[in-house]
């Protein structure tokens, strides 16, 4: 079961059909690909999923709506409701032609709507590969407004169209994780707090090794072209025309791997610091380098 699978599984087993019906469908109206009305009618172009099913047994039961469902068109006779259903088909109208979602403005309708959307048209991508939470939307205004709603939980979607769709989406794994914990997907926010712990852990390592990988390299380069200057000087030079105090040093380089110049250090006797290492190596590159000008 994907990342994606999980979230909607969990969310669905969290939906109180019976208290927030009117919220859900509002979500469907939102996620529909098409919606209409006329004559009493209202048809919405949206996939036959288990959670649109028992959202339209509540409407059905509570308002006297008749409901004619296909694979993916849903008719809503409201020409014979009771008084209810003629309020509900005012109040879908009414977000049909403004396409606002400001009557949506308590807190926990919101936290329904935003998981109700999510499990109509959400997506995320497995957080082991990497961070991307998204609700596909099919009108403009209605992404507009569904990001703007968000604003009450500080989480902020980005908004971009993808084809003949419009996308809000978030990256930032700490938002991805915000918003997981408002729609209380609970189990999911853990799983992807796991993978987050997983992939800091192992960026670290990667940083570590990176940087010790970048040192060792620095030093086999050093010490290869330190120990060039050396054999160029001992090849032009006479041993004993070479610096006293510098030969003890060269001799080390060569007959050692490519150690440090702190290991080079310890070695010397007397012992001698980074600093002084790298002074001296400074004189044996400038006697090398006079030497090739002549």
């Amino acid at each position: 079961m994907t990342f994606t699978k999980r979230i909607k599984s969990e969310l669905l087993s969290s939906c109180d059909f019976k208290k927030n019906k009117i919220v859900y469908l509002k979500s469907i109206i939102f996620c529909s690909t098409l919606v209409e009305s006329c004559d009493k009618q209202l048809y919405i172009q949206i996939k036959l999923t288990s959670f649109v099913r028992n959202v339209l047994n509540e409407i059905e039961n509570d308002y006297t709506i008749h409901t004619m469902l296909s694979k993916d068109l849903i008719v809503l006779d409201f020409s014979h409701s009771k008084e209810s259903g003629k309020t509900l088909w005012l109040l879908c109208n009414n977000f049909i032609e403004n396409k606002v979602l400001t009557d949506i403005y308590n807190k926990n309708e919101r936290r329904e709507f935003m998981k109700a959307s999510f499990i109509l048209n959400g997506t995320m991508i497995n957080p082991a590969n990497s961070y991307h939470l998204e609700i596909k939307i099919h009108q403009r205004e209605y992404c507009h407004t569904f990001c703007m709603m968000l604003n009450v939980f500080d989480i902020e979607f980005k908004k971009i169209k993808r084809g003949n769709f419009y996308i809000a989406y978030i990256k930032e794994s700490d938002k991805i994780a915000d918003y997981l914990r408002v729609v209380k997907a609970s189990k999911s926010l853990m799983e992807f707090e796991d993978y987050r712990i997983i992939k800091e852990v192992r960026n670290k390592i990667n940083r570590r090794q990176n940087y010790e990988l970048a040192n060792l390299s620095r030093t086999i380069t050093t010490a290869v072209r330190q120990k060039r200057e050396i054999e160029y000087i001992l090849k032009t030079l006479k041993k004993e025309d070479c610096p006293k105090d510098l030969l003890q040093l060269m001799n080390l380089r060569l007959s050692t791997d490519n150690i440090s110049l702190k290991e080079l250090g310890d070695l010397h006797d007397p012992k001698l610091s980074k600093s002084s290492v790298n002074y001296k190596f400074k004189k044996i590159k400038t006697i090398s380098e006079n030497l090739r000008r002549r």
